[in-house]
């Protein structure tokens, strides 16, 4: 959740922001090798945050909107 603050901004396509989660889910921390989840990271923003679910798209942030990121469970480490 940490890499997509980091990512979102206006002009930002939502699919790096996706790119961006999946790469540091993969990736993990120093301390702990990364994995997959069991679903893809879901963006919704504007008229789709109210969509379950929601696909992102090639369409760039815009400055002001409501936006909701969900993750699916990763393993860190934890055995």
């Amino acid at each position: 959740m940490r890499r997509a603050i980091d990512v979102v901004a206006p002009g930002v396509r939502e699919c790096d922001v996706a790119a961006a989660v999946y790469y540091q889910m993969a990736a993990g921390t120093p301390d702990f090798g990364g994995s997959y989840g069991c679903a893809p990271p879901f963006l919704c923003v504007a008229e789709r945050a109210v969509a379950p679910h929601a696909a992102w798209t090639d369409k760039p942030l815009p400055k002001l909107t409501t936006s909701i990121l969900s993750c699916s469970e990763t393993d860190f480490g934890i055995r």
